[in-house]
């Protein structure tokens, strides 16, 4: 099964990112119209699709689309998903709305990251620009027996939103979080490259805070229900900042930071560094990455 009810109106679906469980999820709202959000890689679109029918709903019925972002583990099935919901409309922050219509210069930052490893995330194709709406903060969307709002929610990226099911106080919150897989005990900050904000990602925190969710709907990975959740990510995206800023004044260069941060994320797991899950191994170097240069800007 690739769908699991969160809610009585939710379902988490594993996309199954590149052939990983628990790793990737997108998340399908039931109101009396239906709303995705996010949508997983291209590559993971087959997966995708199975989990939508595994709750009842044809992907064909969909009526909206929202990727939080347009990093392509958000936004990646987007084109192909705008075919087979011929009627669908695309909700996204203004800023992303040009790549989700035309996508080449995201598709070109993509390979200059990851180099042939692109090859692996598929294609995002682009979108008819008549479907596709930019949203504003705090805007409200009628699903008939549910609401919900999507807010502006830079830091991670410029181009994020999150997403409030206000019935249910349940906040999708794209990357606005830390990364926490259920196989993994610790926690990674999503800080990528290249346009990773330390100000706004921590202003973005404490609007969400503001909200009192009681539950995080979190792509990296499920349904989380605890107190302070947010002060503790803040917390943590301090942590990680000053990690990485007194690596970088030791004079180490990013191959160095990331090893240094690889060793002390398997010391506080209690493994080795060759024993890292290798997702986990990306998203370090990802968001080491990322951190580095926001600190050198």
């Amino acid at each position: 099964m690739n769908a699991s009810r969160v809610s009585k109106n939710i379902y988490l679906i594993d996309t199954l990112s590149l052939g990983f469980r628990e790793t990737v999820a997108a998340y399908l709202i039931l109101g009396d119209k239906y709303a995705l959000v996010d949508m997983g890689y291209a590559s993971s679109l087959e997966s995708l699709l199975k989990g939508i029918r595994e709750t009842g709903v044809n992907p064909s019925e969909l009526d909206y689309l929202i990727p939080t972002h347009v990093h392509l583990d958000h936004v990646g099935s987007l084109g192909h998903l705008s075919r087979i919901a011929g009627d669908a409309e695309v909700l996204a922050h203004p800023r992303a709305v040009k790549h989700i219509v035309n996508p080449s210069r995201l598709m070109e930052s993509v390979r200059s990251v990851f180099g042939e490893k692109a090859e692996l995330f598929g294609e995002l194709l682009p979108t008819e620009s008549g479907r596709v709406r930019a949203v504003n903060d705090y805007e409200r969307l009628d699903l008939g027996s549910l609401t919900l709002t999507l807010i502006h929610s830079p830091g991670h990226a410029p181009h994020q939103i999150t997403v409030l099911v206000e019935e249910e106080k349940a906040l999708i919150t794209g990357d606005a979080v830390s990364i926490d897989y259920p196989y993994f005990p610790v926690q990674i900050p999503t800080t990528p490259p290249p346009s990773y904000s330390h100000e706004e990602a921590l202003e973005t925190l404490r609007k969400l805070k503001r909200l009192n969710p009681r539950t995080y709907l979190r792509p990296h990975f499920g349904a989380k229900r605890q107190d302070g959740y947010l002060d503790q990510q803040i917390e943590l995206l301090n942590w990680w900042r000053d990690l990485i800023g007194k690596a970088l004044e030791k004079g180490m260069d990013r191959g160095g930071v990331i090893r240094h941060v690889m060793e002390m994320v398997a010391g506080k797991a209690g493994v080795e560094v060759e024993r890292l899950p290798t997702p986990v191994k990306v998203d370090i170097e990802v968001s080491v990455s990322g951190m580095i240069k926001y600190l050198q800007r």
